[in-house]
Protein backbone atom coordinates (compact mmCIF):
# COMPACT_ATOMS: atom_id res chain seq x y z
CA UNK A 1 0.00 0.00 0.00
CA UNK A 2 1.82 3.45 -1.01
CA UNK A 3 1.63 6.66 1.43
CA UNK A 4 -1.16 8.20 -0.54
CA UNK A 5 -3.15 5.78 -0.67
CA UNK A 6 -3.11 4.90 3.47
CA UNK A 7 -3.59 8.61 3.83
CA UNK A 8 -6.61 8.69 2.20
CA UNK A 9 -8.07 5.48 4.37
CA UNK A 10 -7.19 7.93 7.70
CA UNK A 11 -8.54 10.70 5.77
CA UNK A 12 -11.87 8.98 4.85
CA UNK A 13 -12.13 7.84 8.60
CA UNK A 14 -15.66 9.76 10.60
CA UNK A 15 -14.30 13.01 12.23
CA UNK A 16 -13.12 12.68 16.24
CA UNK A 17 -11.75 8.91 15.58
CA UNK A 18 -8.43 10.09 16.62
CA UNK A 19 -9.55 12.76 19.10
CA UNK A 20 -10.06 10.76 21.87
CA UNK A 21 -7.89 10.64 24.99
CA UNK A 22 -6.30 7.31 25.43
CA UNK A 23 -6.77 7.20 29.64
CA UNK A 24 -5.91 3.59 29.44
CA UNK A 25 -2.92 3.78 28.07
CA UNK A 26 -1.66 6.99 30.45
CA UNK A 27 -2.36 4.76 33.74
CA UNK A 28 0.26 2.69 32.96
CA UNK A 29 2.70 5.56 33.14
CA UNK A 30 4.43 5.91 36.38
CA UNK A 31 3.34 8.56 38.82
CA UNK A 32 5.03 12.09 40.03
CA UNK A 33 5.12 13.69 36.69
CA UNK A 34 7.58 15.28 34.92
CA UNK A 35 7.92 12.74 31.74
CA UNK A 36 9.23 13.69 28.19
CA UNK A 37 6.65 11.75 26.06
CA UNK A 38 6.51 10.59 22.46
CA UNK A 39 3.42 9.28 20.96
CA UNK A 40 3.13 8.04 17.08
CA UNK A 41 -0.61 8.27 16.07
CA UNK A 42 -1.11 10.92 17.95
CA UNK A 43 -4.70 11.78 16.53
CA UNK A 44 -5.19 15.89 17.42
CA UNK A 45 -2.80 15.43 20.73
CA UNK A 46 -5.49 14.38 22.68
CA UNK A 47 -3.66 11.64 24.53
CA UNK A 48 -0.56 14.01 25.06
CA UNK A 49 -3.08 17.08 26.30
CA UNK A 50 -4.49 14.72 28.86
CA UNK A 51 -1.58 13.38 30.27
CA UNK A 52 -0.37 17.45 30.70
CA UNK A 53 -3.47 17.94 32.38
CA UNK A 54 -3.51 15.61 34.45
CA UNK A 55 0.43 16.47 35.65
CA UNK A 56 2.42 13.22 34.10
CA UNK A 57 4.34 15.10 31.17
CA UNK A 58 6.08 17.91 30.99
CA UNK A 59 7.41 17.85 27.26
CA UNK A 60 4.85 15.83 24.84
CA UNK A 61 5.97 15.22 21.32
CA UNK A 62 3.47 13.64 18.96
CA UNK A 63 3.70 12.14 15.30
CA UNK A 64 0.79 11.76 13.22
CA UNK A 65 0.11 10.84 9.33
CA UNK A 66 -2.63 13.29 9.31
CA UNK A 67 -2.66 16.80 10.00
CA UNK A 68 -4.91 17.69 12.59
CA UNK A 69 -7.11 20.69 10.98
CA UNK A 70 -7.45 22.62 14.27
CA UNK A 71 -3.74 22.19 14.97
CA UNK A 72 -2.74 20.16 18.28
CA UNK A 73 -2.61 22.90 21.02
CA UNK A 74 -0.95 22.11 24.17
CA UNK A 75 1.38 19.43 22.28
CA UNK A 76 5.16 21.35 22.62
CA UNK A 77 6.10 19.87 19.01
CA UNK A 78 4.11 18.29 16.68
CA UNK A 79 5.45 15.88 13.33
CA UNK A 80 3.23 15.27 10.27
CA UNK A 81 3.86 12.95 7.78
CA UNK A 82 4.82 9.14 7.92
CA UNK A 83 6.33 7.55 10.25
CA UNK A 84 7.87 4.73 8.35
CA UNK A 85 9.02 7.72 5.80
CA UNK A 86 10.43 10.38 7.96
CA UNK A 87 14.02 11.09 8.75
CA UNK A 88 13.51 12.44 12.48
CA UNK A 89 15.72 14.63 14.48
CA UNK A 90 14.63 13.45 17.47
CA UNK A 91 17.20 12.60 20.40
CA UNK A 92 17.89 9.33 21.18
CA UNK A 93 17.13 8.27 24.46
CA UNK A 94 15.77 11.47 24.77
CA UNK A 95 11.97 9.97 26.09
CA UNK A 96 10.56 8.80 29.33
CA UNK A 97 7.59 6.92 27.03
CA UNK A 98 6.67 6.12 23.87
CA UNK A 99 2.98 5.71 23.18
CA UNK A 100 1.24 3.79 20.54
CA UNK A 101 -2.23 3.85 20.49
CA UNK A 102 -4.20 1.36 17.65
CA UNK A 103 -1.24 2.32 15.48
CA UNK A 104 1.37 -0.39 14.90
CA UNK A 105 -0.86 -2.41 12.94
CA UNK A 106 -1.18 0.38 10.61
CA UNK A 107 1.82 0.37 9.59
CA UNK A 108 3.88 -1.55 6.83
CA UNK A 109 6.61 -2.64 9.05
CA UNK A 110 5.56 -2.47 12.85
CA UNK A 111 8.77 -4.93 14.05
CA UNK A 112 11.20 -2.08 12.36
CA UNK A 113 9.20 1.00 13.35
CA UNK A 114 9.32 -0.73 17.18
CA UNK A 115 12.90 -1.18 16.81
CA UNK A 116 12.95 2.71 16.01
CA UNK A 117 10.83 4.12 18.00
CA UNK A 118 12.62 1.93 21.18
CA UNK A 119 15.85 3.95 20.46
CA UNK A 120 14.63 7.62 21.26
CA UNK A 121 13.42 5.74 24.63
CA UNK A 122 16.11 6.65 27.71
CA UNK A 123 16.95 3.24 29.42
CA UNK A 124 14.56 1.86 31.62
CA UNK A 125 12.07 4.23 29.90
CA UNK A 126 8.65 2.85 28.85
CA UNK A 127 6.76 1.67 25.63
CA UNK A 128 2.96 1.48 26.23
CA UNK A 129 0.40 0.25 23.28
CA UNK A 130 -2.44 -0.91 22.36
CA UNK A 131 -3.34 -3.62 19.81
CA UNK A 132 -6.57 -5.42 18.24
CA UNK A 133 -6.47 -9.13 19.31
CA UNK A 134 -7.30 -11.37 15.54
CA UNK A 135 -8.06 -14.00 17.70
CA UNK A 136 -11.33 -12.35 18.67
CA UNK A 137 -14.52 -14.68 17.95
CA UNK A 138 -16.04 -11.99 16.24
CA UNK A 139 -13.53 -11.70 13.83
CA UNK A 140 -13.02 -15.64 13.52
CA UNK A 141 -16.70 -16.51 13.38
CA UNK A 142 -16.87 -14.35 10.08
CA UNK A 143 -13.72 -16.08 8.84
CA UNK A 144 -13.72 -19.29 10.19
CA UNK A 145 -18.14 -20.09 9.60
CA UNK A 146 -18.86 -18.10 7.16
CA UNK A 147 -16.17 -17.50 4.48
CA UNK A 148 -16.23 -13.72 4.67
CA UNK A 149 -12.79 -11.98 5.69
CA UNK A 150 -14.64 -8.52 4.84
CA UNK A 151 -12.85 -5.33 6.06
CA UNK A 152 -15.05 -2.30 7.70
CA UNK A 153 -14.99 1.36 8.63
CA UNK A 154 -13.46 0.75 12.16
CA UNK A 155 -12.87 -2.38 14.32
CA UNK A 156 -10.84 -5.39 14.57
CA UNK A 157 -10.65 -5.86 10.88
CA UNK A 158 -10.33 -2.00 10.05
CA UNK A 159 -9.63 -1.63 6.19
CA UNK A 160 -6.39 0.36 7.02
CA UNK A 161 -4.82 -2.54 9.10
CA UNK A 162 -1.64 -3.94 7.25
CA UNK A 163 -0.83 -6.41 9.74
CA UNK A 164 -2.75 -8.57 12.69
CA UNK A 165 -1.77 -9.61 16.03
CA UNK A 166 -2.40 -12.48 18.48
CA UNK A 167 -1.25 -12.42 22.40
CA UNK A 168 1.82 -14.24 21.24
CA UNK A 169 2.78 -12.11 18.41
CA UNK A 170 2.66 -9.07 20.69
CA UNK A 171 4.74 -10.01 23.06
CA UNK A 172 6.99 -10.83 19.87
CA UNK A 173 6.77 -7.67 18.53
CA UNK A 174 8.27 -5.88 22.05
CA UNK A 175 11.02 -8.45 22.62
CA UNK A 176 12.08 -9.27 19.25
CA UNK A 177 13.42 -5.11 19.58
CA UNK A 178 15.32 -5.99 22.86
CA UNK A 179 12.42 -4.63 25.11
CA UNK A 180 11.34 -6.26 28.41
CA UNK A 181 7.47 -7.23 28.29
CA UNK A 182 6.34 -6.22 31.86
CA UNK A 183 2.52 -6.48 31.60
CA UNK A 184 0.06 -7.56 29.41
CA UNK A 185 -4.06 -6.24 30.01
CA UNK A 186 -7.24 -7.14 27.87
CA UNK A 187 -10.04 -4.94 26.93
CA UNK A 188 -12.53 -7.38 26.41
CA UNK A 189 -15.16 -5.39 24.61
CA UNK A 190 -18.97 -6.85 24.39
CA UNK A 191 -17.77 -9.47 27.11
CA UNK A 192 -21.23 -10.53 28.54
CA UNK A 193 -22.94 -12.96 30.88
CA UNK A 194 -22.58 -16.09 28.39
CA UNK A 195 -18.80 -14.88 27.11
CA UNK A 196 -18.13 -15.36 30.94
CA UNK A 197 -19.59 -18.00 31.60
CA UNK A 198 -18.23 -19.74 28.91
CA UNK A 199 -15.23 -18.83 29.86
CA UNK A 200 -14.96 -20.31 33.41
CA UNK A 201 -16.52 -23.47 31.99
CA UNK A 202 -13.28 -24.07 29.83
CA UNK A 203 -10.95 -23.02 32.35
CA UNK A 204 -9.63 -20.01 30.34
CA UNK A 205 -8.60 -22.11 27.45
CA UNK A 206 -11.04 -19.74 25.51
CA UNK A 207 -10.28 -16.78 27.02
CA UNK A 208 -8.05 -14.70 24.28
CA UNK A 209 -11.15 -15.67 21.90
CA UNK A 210 -13.19 -12.73 23.87
CA UNK A 211 -10.06 -10.09 23.99
CA UNK A 212 -10.40 -7.17 21.56
CA UNK A 213 -7.30 -5.82 22.28
CA UNK A 214 -4.42 -6.32 24.47
CA UNK A 215 -2.40 -2.83 26.21
CA UNK A 216 1.00 -3.51 26.94
CA UNK A 217 3.86 -2.00 28.70
CA UNK A 218 7.31 -2.65 28.05
CA UNK A 219 10.67 -1.47 29.17
CA UNK A 220 13.63 -0.66 27.45
CA UNK A 221 16.34 -2.51 29.53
Amino acid sequence: MTTDATARLYEEKERGYYAAARLELLRLLPSGGGLRLLELGAGDGATLRAAKEMGLASHTVGIDLAEPEGGAPGVDRFIHGNFEALDLDLPAGGFDAVLCADVLEHLVDPWRAVARLARYLRPGGLFLSSIPNIRNHRALRAIVLQGDFRYAPAGLLDRSHLRFFCRRNVRELFEGAGLVVERMEETMGAYGLRHKALDRLTFGRLHDFFVFQFLTRARKP
